[in-house]
């Protein structure tokens, strides 16, 4: 497993949390409200996996109007087998730029 923390943006109304397993697809691992999911010291946390092998962890911004932002830099851990624990990891710094219609 991976734990993935990251700082909110301002003008961000959710997140959409990206994973892609050993050379696989990208998709959404999941869907976070800005008010509902972030937690009391400021940074929303969020538990990844189980998983295996090569992870890579990314997150995008969406605002009031569901445009959704450039990925944040990218957080890639080698995972030992299903079920391995990691500790927490590198924090996701998304870049805080005005949406582009």
């Amino acid at each position: 497993m991976i734990y993935v923390r990251w700082r909110p943006v301002d003008t961000a109304t959710d997140y959409n949390l990206y994973v892609q397993e050993a050379g696989g697809a990208r998709g959404i691992e999941a869907q976070l409200d800005s008010v509902i999911d972030i937690n009391d010291d400021g940074w929303f946390f969020h538990i990844v996996g189980p998983l295996a092998g090569v992870v890579t962890v990314d997150v995008t911004a969406l605002n009031v109007g569901a445009e959704e932002s450039a990925a944040s830099n990218t957080v890639q851990k080698n995972l030992r087998g299903a079920g391995a624990m990691e500790s927490p990891s590198d924090a996701l710094n998304h870049p805080r730029k005005r949406y582009v219609r």
